[in-house]
């Protein structure tokens, strides 16, 4: 019979209380003897500490001052034990057997360093409101449509993996996930397990429309790090173009939809720069058609066409 490796999930958190308990009761549940939980809180004011408090010598926690998510994550799992790694924020969910799924999957295939699966979007409330648009593994793909179609509460990474590529960018609030499965991806086997794992909570308190500027530059910045990083084969170096349209592109829209028309024409600018002429994205036009009216036009755009981010996020309910 196989050993058990010890797995080991870090939770950061702050002002989450309205969440964490369920987040905690999800982790403690897993049918898994040899697993390590630390939440690295931020300094929280809720009752987050109450509750962290209560479950006295079942649950590790650090309540201290950090420089954000990232920091605190790569905190938590430089203080853990584990073999493999994972992150579930303090507002998301695992299913019952996730943790047994994931050490059977990395028991079967030993040179695989990271496993993702499937998951749920669910409410405020707890009810599924949608799938996560999870996709088979394919580094190509991830990247030169520099789209993250992982969903990050289901991943779960061989420590040594991560020793090796570097823990979480800290500079990165957004996409750092995204930032990290394209190093892990780089040089190492990943396997896509079509299992549903996890539960991705959209709320009125997630980062939202507000941080969407965010989102866009950290896309541009973390792509083009990776044609930087001297890492990629040939055949991906020569999609360079292509990948850095599509980040550019993801960029003015997030730019656009956020609220800064001025940004998103200079994204506009660098995509026009990309791409091919003879297959110019629809979605290319149309946002530059927009963009065209300025910031005037904005209202407008939102009354007749909709914000689609706003779309994504029409099912945080109360």
């Amino acid at each position: 019979m196989l050993s058990l490796p010890q797995v080991s999930i870090i939770t950061p958190t702050l002002n989450q209380g309205s969440f964490i308990a369920l987040t905690i009761e999800s982790v403690l549940a897993q049918d898994y003897p040899a697993l390590e939980y630390i939440v690295i809180d931020g300094g929280s004011t809720d009752q987050t500490l109450t509750i962290l408090s209560s479950y006295k010598s079942r649950v590790q926690w650090i309540s201290e001052a950090d420089n954000g998510q990232s920091s605190a994550i790569n905190k938590g799992w430089r203080k853990s034990k584990g073999e493999i790694l994972a992150w579930l924020n303090s507002d998301d969910l695992l299913e019952p057997g996730t943790i047994q799924q994931i050490v059977a999957a990395f028991q079967q295939h030993p040179e695989t360093a990271m496993i993702y699966g499937e998951c749920n979007y669910i409410n405020q409330a707890g009810q599924i409101v949608g799938k996560f648009a999870t996709r088979p593994w394919n580094y190509a793909e991830l990247l030169k449509k520099a789209t993250n179609f992982i969903p990050q509460p289901s991943v779960f990474i061989k420590r040594k993996a991560l020793e090796k590529v570097g823990w979480l960018d800290e500079s990165l609030h957004y996409l750092m996930d995204y930032d990290l499965f394209l190093r892990v991806g780089s040089d190492h086997s990943v396997l896509f397990l079509p299992e549903t794992l996890a539960g991705l909570r959209l709320h009125n308190e997630a980062k939202s429309l507000r941080a969407l500027k965010g989102f866009g530059t950290e896309m541009v910045e973390v792509v083009g790090r990776i044609f930087d990083s001297g890492k990629l084969p040939e055949d991906l170096l020569k999609c360079d173009s292509e990948a850095m349209g599509k980040a550019y592109l993801y960029a003015a829209s997030t730019s656009y939809w956020g609220g800064d028309v001025n940004q998103a024409r200079t994204w506009l600018t660098k995509c026009w720069q990309q791409v091919s002429w003879s297959q110019i994205p629809a979605p290319l036009i149309r946002l530059s058609l927009l963009s065209a009216f300025g910031q005037s036009g904005l209202p407008l755009a939102e009354r007749w066409i909709g914000n689609p981010f706003m779309r994504q996020l029409a099912n945080r309910k109360e």
